[in-house]
């Protein structure tokens, strides 16, 4: 049994759940958490709390775990540099996306290339199960299409 049930009704259960949604599918925009708010119907601050309280993680660690999780997958299935991986998740400069990494995963990005660098290359597509039985999949990922472009106009 979880720690909601009782203290919040189905209607907002189901409110939370497609905001959790809307974070799962936009986690990459700067305003995602403000928009789920906005979308549950819920005041930010009542939307942050039960949020905690249903997925045991606040909305914006659900969305940096999910960003951090996007950049494992990013730098062991391409070769972008930092910077790169540091834009695609629109972190303001490489040094930010680092200490996040850093402080996310207890490694910085280059070592856990360093790390992974001996395996080989796969599909860009990852399952990530998290703790509360929610399956998201990151497959036919519209960056490596990006990580292409970026490619060929370097080395032309």
């Amino acid at each position: 049994m979880k720690a909601h049930e009782g203290i919040i009704d189905k209607k907002c259960f189901r409110k939370l759940v497609k905001a959790q949604q809307h974070i799962h599918s936009n986690f990459l925009e700067s305003n995602a958490i403000d928009k789920a708010a906005k979308y549950s119907g819920l005041s930010r601050f009542y939307f942050s709390r039960t949020y905690k309280l249903v997925f045991e993680e606040t909305p914006f660690q659900s969305a940096i775990k999910l960003k951090m999780l996007f950049a494992r997958l990013l730098l062991t299935k391409l070769d972008l540099e930092i910077s790169e991986v540091a834009e695609l998740l629109n972190y303001p400069d490489p040094f930010s996306f680092s200490k996040a990494f850093k402080l996310y995963n207890k490694i910085t990005p280059s070592q856990f290339r360093d790390l992974i660098k001996g395996g080989k290359k796969q599909p860009l597509s990852l399952q990530v199960n998290s703790d509360q039985g929610n399956s998201i999949l990151f497959e036919n990922l519209p960056v490596s299409s990006i990580s292409r472009e970026k490619k060929m106009t370097r080395t032309v």
